[in-house]
């Protein structure tokens, strides 16, 4: 089942998130991706606990296709308000908060904000120790090249960040880590400011 995409404004941003299973009458689980990826990382994901759940999966600002902040505001405190108001604007009484590194940062941030809300909580790759580590491989990757000449050049050079990963998966996190450019070529699906440590999260 394909995902339905929306757009819902949220601290003066347009943010996007894909969806399926909507029914309200479904547990909600909310799936916030990694630094650098989008919300499609999440299509199997989502596609398998929609059987059981209403899943949203979040682009977070200036990922994807959410928008950038203007002022390159990338804060923790930022991203985790984002997530306040998403929840609160869809009426989201409990939720199944899952987060995979920033993603899982933020979400432990909001869960600790919000007990109430948060029924349970998923981490993937979000210990310390594996954030730093994940964080120097990702800004070589970042400093590898702007743009690649094919979605193949950019999975390989994916695959250089994620060894770990078997090669369908590789191609499936490129396309949800890259987009293609007007001239045909691919680069990174975010906020170009990301390139400047100082706005990273």
């Amino acid at each position: 089942m394909s995902p339905k995409s929306e757009f819902i404004q949220v601290n003066r941003l347009q943010m996007h998130y894909q969806e399926w299973g909507e029914s309200k009458d479904k547990h909600a689980v909310i799936l916030l991706h990694g630094f650098a990826s989008t919300a499609n990382c999440w299509n199997e994901v989502g596609e398998e606990l929609s059987k059981d759940y209403r899943v949203i999966a979040v682009d977070q600002r200036g990922h994807g296709q959410s928008e950038s902040d203007p002022e390159h505001d990338y804060s923790r405190a930022s991203q985790v308000d984002d997530l306040h108001e998403l929840v609160e604007q869809m009426g989201l009484e409990t939720i199944t908060l899952v987060g995979h590194s920033m993603g899982g940062a933020n979400a432990i941030c909001y869960a600790a904000d919000r007990p109430d809300v948060v029924s349970a909580l998923v981490l993937v790759e979000t210990a310390s120790d594996i954030l730093r580590g994940g964080l120097e491989n990702l800004k070589r990757l970042l400093k590898s090249s702007e743009e690649f000449e094919s979605l193949t050049d950019a999975a390989n050079a994916l695959y250089e960040y994620q060894k770990y990963a078997a090669p369908d998966q590789i191609h499936r996190r490129a396309l949800a880590t890259f987009t293609e450019t007007v001239d045909g070529k691919w680069t990174w699906d975010f906020d170009e400011a990301f390139r400047n440590p100082s706005v990273r999260p």
